[in-house]
């Protein structure tokens, strides 16, 4: 039960619905987390995994086995076996190898043997700059877009283009959520490990897009970026648009500039923060 002041501060922090991205944290099912997912075979084995073995065929034998701490799985008549740091391919493989002495049939094909995640560890991930900023625990199976989602998303302020994933006290990857609105790309959507930080920084360049294109709203641009890439972000001109020409409503340190941008420049005007671009319609003939 939130009291007074944190209903406040939850309410003074949520992000302008005009800010292009911020529908991804406004519906609750976004990227909430499900355990109930078939294993990766790229997931990464780690200490208080419990693994599903099971070997069928000629030979039989099913089991769960606990990751101890040292990183070992123990298998009766087999002995132990490191896993941890290994993907659950790679591991598959490993115990496939290591039971293959005393299960012949595995060698031989005569029985087939299956790893799967069978309990999933959690991990730690501190997340900063987010609308409900925290250190949480998440499944192992998380992922980058996962743990955004259960904070918040960036808050009013903050960049929904460089988004900065830490491993070990290193930049590790920026996260450029505009890849995934535009194109559907989730090649930003990784797995996170244990101690991984997630940090938003306050956004450097933002602008405002009105009148007649498709999805007004207000757009980060990063560096080289121009008029016509916000033009993508707002999925083009509509119908009606006058598409010749833009007016622009730049700022300055002491007042604001209005300028005209023609269809030709569309490709070289560099946005600057705080422009406000206003589309046109076309004025047709009374009849």
């Amino acid at each position: 039960m939130q009291d007074s002041t944190e209903q406040e501060v939850d309410k003074e922090s949520k992000i302008n619905t005009l800010i292009y991205g911020s529908e991804l944290f406004a519906n609750s099912q976004g990227f909430k987390n499900s355990d109930n997912v078939a294993t990766p075979l790229n997931y990464e084995v780690g200490t208080n995994d419990v693994l599903k073995l099971v070997v069928y065929g000629v030979q039989e034998y099913s089991g769960e086995l606990t990751v101890s701490p040292e990183g070992n799985v123990s298998i009766p008549n087999v002995g132990l076996i490191r896993v941890a740091g290994l993907t659950i391919e790679a591991a598959t493989q490993k115990i496939k190898n290591t039971m293959g002495t005393v299960y012949s049939y595995l060698r031989s094909g005569g029985s087939k043997i299956s790893v799967t995640l069978s309990k999933i560890r959690t991990i730690k991930v501190t997340i900063i700059g987010a609308n409900r900023p925290a250190t949480y625990r998440l499944s192992s199976l998380a992922t980058v877009f996962n743990a955004l989602y259960v904070s918040g998303g960036p808050t009013a302020f903050g960049s929904f283009r460089e988004i900065e994933l830490m491993r070990d006290n290193k930049l590790f990857k920026k996260i450029d959520l505009y890849r995934m609105l535009l194109n559907g790309d989730q090649s930003d959507n990784i797995g996170l490990k244990d101690n991984d930080v997630i940090r938003i920084p306050s956004y450097k360049t933002r602008v405002s897009l009105q009148g007649q294109v498709k999805r007004p709203g207000i757009f980060e641009v990063l560096p080289g970026e121009n008029f016509a890439g916000v033009l993508a972000f707002a999925s083009g001109f509509t119908d009606t648009a006058y598409q010749a020409g833009v007016k622009v409503f730049a700022q300055t340190n002491k007042e604001r500039q209005i300028k005209d941008v023609s269809q030709v420049q569309y490709n070289s005007y560099e946005p600057q923060t705080g422009d406000v671009f206003v589309v046109s319609k076309l004025l047709f003939p009374e009849v």
